[in-house]
């Protein structure tokens, strides 16, 4: 029979860095505009009696928001940095 000497060992993996990252983005849509200009058409040389009905539209975006977080875990040491940009118009 064969003894074995010694203290038992763990075989489960350790992970001495870890890196996690979330990133967020949100946009909102939230204008429609329309517009009708009644008038003559633009033009070097305007005539007389010329008329006419001109539509307009867009869409603009209001607002938005992008975010990113990081997490960066060094042994037992763990950092949180976030990173956030917004933009609105109104």
């Amino acid at each position: 029979m064969c003894a074995t000497t010694g203290s038992a060992r763990s075989t489960r993996a350790r992970r001495l860095v870890g890196l996690k990252a979330e990133t967020v983005f949100n946009a909102t849509v939230g204008d429609l505009a329309l517009r009708y200009r009644c008038a003559a058409r633009e033009a070097a040389l305007g005539k007389a009696g010329l008329f006419s009905v001109i539509p307009y539209s867009g869409v603009r975006i209001v607002a938005d928001n992008f975010e990113v977080t990081t997490t960066i875990r060094v042994l037992r040491f763990e950092r949180q940095f976030k990173f956030s940009l917004e933009f609105s118009q109104t």
